[in-house]
């Protein structure tokens, strides 16, 4: 199973919310990465929309999981992955660019409408929070 995975919102190494805290305990930080596409403000957390023809670009980071078929069901069930229509999320590999090369990564996509969501221009949820504040 492919253990990348590209976070670019509360699961960031960064982030305090308890599940970021166990996935930074099991993961090694690879490198910064940055997904072609957009993303958005959903109140108290991200969603990120892949586009391989944006103009837009989403930033994150990319982990290498220690142990990924134990820990995609504990990340699925914070995503609220239920394989339901109306999930929010779901996992998919996209391609991420890493020092200018692509490398498949598994990442959570906004899968809902996002016309009346807030998107963040610049593709970067911590600076977003940090000038937000």
């Amino acid at each position: 199973m492919l253990n990348r995975l590209f976070v670019y919102g509360t699961l960031m190494q960064q982030s305090e919310v308890p599940i970021a805290l166990l996935l930074k305990a099991n993961s090694q930080l690879l490198a910064k990465g940055s997904m072609a596409g957009t993303l958005y403000d959903l109140g108290s957390y991200p969603g990120a929309v892949f586009d391989a023809n944006s103009v837009y670009q989403v930033k994150g980071q990319v982990l290498i999981l220690d142990n990924p078929e134990l820990f995609f069901p504990l990340l699925d069930d914070y995503e609220g992955i239920r394989h339901c229509a109306d999930d929010e999320y779901t996992r998919t590999i996209v391609p991420i660019i890493v020092d200018g090369q692509l490398l498949d990564c598994w990442v959570y996509l906004y899968r809902l409408p996002t016309a009346q969501s807030q998107l963040i221009p610049n593709g970067d949820y911590a600076l977003y929070l940090t000038n937000k504040q």
